[in-house]
């Protein structure tokens, strides 16, 4: 059963930096053009595009686009914003479970640009959830919060530099106490240099 190209337009598809358009991801210049200007194509509105085997659902961006993640309805990936080039990708739900469940969200957390702090950048994953248990609670926690993301680090041309801020990223899943059902929509924004308040 062939999946059908869907090209979906919706806040979930769109982010400052890039687009979701059907199987595919497009990186974009965050300048516009000049207004009455030509588009020729030389103006770097698309800066990229990066094919998926499957119809991306949705995408977001850092605040300054080094960034940039997609999601699919069963996999997350992590782009560099500079080329589009896929850094990482992780399952988060199983390829069989229901299509008509919610597609995944995704949500980075930065400082703002004039922060005096190098701190990273944290991306909160919400998954969808099919599993439930007998009563009808969720039996499994759907945030996974994905830390320390390093954009000049991962968009460096140096692969050693690349592998370093890939292998000083952290992937936790959140659990909650008590438990919640389903987390459907989530935020955060940093208080203090090392912490967020959710």
């Amino acid at each position: 059963d062939e999946e059908e190209v869907a090209v979906v337009r919706n806040r979930h598809s769109l982010s400052y930096h890039a687009i979701a358009h059907g199987r595919s991801v497009v990186g974009t210049s965050a300048s516009l053009p000049v207004k009455g200007a030509t588009d020729d194509g030389s103006n770097g509105i698309i800066k990229w595009q990066t094919p998926f085997d499957h119809n991306v659902v949705t995408v977001a961006s850092n605040d300054d686009g080094s960034v940039i993640a997609c999601a699919t309805k069963s996999h997350v990936s992590l782009l560099k914003g500079r080329d589009g080039s896929i850094l990482a990708t992780r399952q988060i739900v199983s390829e069989s479970s229901d299509k008509n469940t919610i597609p995944p969200r995704l949500v980075f957390i930065s400082h703002p640009k004039h922060h005096q702090y190098d701190t990273k950048d944290v991306l909160l994953v919400l998954c969808p959830v099919p599993d439930y248990g007998a009563d009808g609670a969720n039996t499994h926690g759907n945030v996974i919060i994905i830390s320390n993301i390093s954009g000049s680090t991962l968009n460096s041309e140096d692969v050693a530099h690349v592998r370093e801020g890939a292998t000083r990223m952290s992937i936790d899943a959140l659990s909650l106490d008590p438990p919640v059902p389903v987390v459907r929509s989530m935020n955060g924004m940093y208080v203090k240099e090392d912490t967020i308040r959710f």
